[in-house]
This record gives C-alpha cells, sequence and structure tokens, in this order.
C-alpha cells in the first residue's frame, strides 16, 4: 500500500511517500528425502521384525509362486511387485523398531531459538546501521551495539552450560563411554607427522623407502668401530 503524506510537503511540489507491503510466508522446509529407522534394534533378541515380515510376505509370496507357474501367461508388473515389497519392509520396520528422525546440523545440539532470534536481532540493526545517514547512523549504532552485547552474552552463557552438560555426562556415565569420549577427544587433537610429494603419493611413498633403506643399510658408519 502506497500511502502520499501531502501534509509533510512544506510548500513544495514533492511530497514524500511510504510504501508498505504484505510479503507472503516462508515455504516450509522441505522433508527429508530418505527415511529412517532405529535399525541398531534389529539386534535385540526381542525385535518383532523377522517375525512381522515371515506373516506380511506370504500373500506376497504366493502372488509370486502365480506369476512363476507354467501355466501362466500374464507378465507381472515388475514396478508394481518392487513397491509392494517396498511397503511391507516399510511397514514392517515402522512396527518393530521404529522411525528415527534425520539428524540436524553439527550445530544443531548447540543453537537454540533464543540464540536464533538474538542474532536475527543483531543483523537486522546491523543492516539498519549500514542504510542509516547523518544522526540517525549514530543512533542504529548504539543499537547495533546494545543487540551484539546480547548476542555475545547469551552465547558466553549457552557454552558453559553445554560444558558443564557434557562434563556432568562424562562423570555419571558408564566409564566405557566416558573412556571412548576421552579418547575420541585426544586422537582429534593429536596430530599424525605425514610425508607427502609434489608428484603424488606413490612418488612419496618411494622417495621415503629409499630414505630409510639409506639410513639402516650402515652405510654413513665408520669402517673401524
Amino acid at each position: 500500500m502506497m500511502l502520499v503524506h501531502e501534509d509533510l510537503s512544506l510548500g513544495s511540489d514533492h511530497h514524500p511517500v511510504s510504501l508498505s507491503c504484505v510479503l507472503p510466508p516462508p515455504p516450509s522446509p522441505p522433508a527429508h528425502p530418505r527415511r529412517l529407522w532405529n535399525l541398531s534394534r534389529l539386534t535385540e533378541p526381542d525385535c518383532l521384525y523377522v517375525g512381522l515380515f515371515r506373516d506380511r510376505i506370504q500373500p506376497f509370496r504366493e502372488c509370486l509362486t502365480t506369476y512363476a507357474s507354467p501355466t501362466n501367461i500374464i507378465a507381472p508388473d515388475m514396478d508394481l511387485l518392487a513397491n509392494e515389497l517396498t511397503s511391507i519392509i516399510h511397514s514392517c520396520l515402522d512396527d518393530s523398531v521404529g522411525q528415527r528422525n534425520p539428524r540436524g546440523s553439527g550445530n544443531a545440539w548447540f543453537w537454540t531459538d533464543d540464540l536464533q532470534t538474538l542474532f536475527d536481532r543483531r543483523e537486522q540493526t546491523r543492516r539498519k546501521w549500514k542504510r542509516a545517514a547523518g544522526v540517525n547512523k549514530v543512533l542504529r549504532w548504539q543499537e547495533y551495539e546494545v543487540a551484539t552485547k546480547r548476542f555475545k552474552s547469551a552465547l558466553y552463557c549457552r557454552r558453559r552450560a553445554t560444558w558443564k552438560q557434557s562434563c556432568e555426562t562424562l562423570s555419571s556415565g558408564p566409564l566405557s563411554d566416558t573412556t571412548a569420549t576421552i579418547k575420541r577427544i585426544r586422537r582429534n587433537r593429536t596430530l599424525s607427522p605425514s610425508y607427502s610429494h609434489p608428484e603424488g603419493p606413490a612418488i612419496a611413498a618411494t622417495t621415503m623407502a629409499n630414505h630409510l633403506q639409506q639410513v639402516f643399510s650402515g652405510s654413513s658408519l665408520p669402517s673401524t668401530r
């Protein structure tokens, strides 16, 4: 909607105009392309998948037997059979091990709605500061500083909270999980030395082999010892 402010013209032929519009809502995020299940539960002794599959596959097996009969002259629809078999497998997995939600991005466990709100507010004030002119630029800069401090403070608090939660999990969890976590942290922080060559890994391996052969051949040792 466009509005002409005739009372603010100050006697000029030019009138200020304000324009407002309603943007459509953002589209919903796309669904995950794959269906996921808790497949690790298949190894449990009381898992119901095998029994469910054995019962539900019987009609499909009889259909295949009919098509495989020598007296049958009707060609089967392979796409229909594949879809039916897939549907049977999926239904058995749903009723036995259950579906699993897709894992989010790497920082999904750390990022919260409050952090996202403060981050959006900081970016909004930054854009206003960049676009402002004159005295308004100073005011917009103050708003940007306040939004930045609030976001940094919330981010710092979130880091402390997640670190405390991680320490409590390590101290109260099973010893095997704690040991595995500590080993993984140490392994990620340890630099493993490696030798590389500009001409590729094969030349690097050959060069290193020749060097080790020369070192351990004893040719550099004195003749009399």
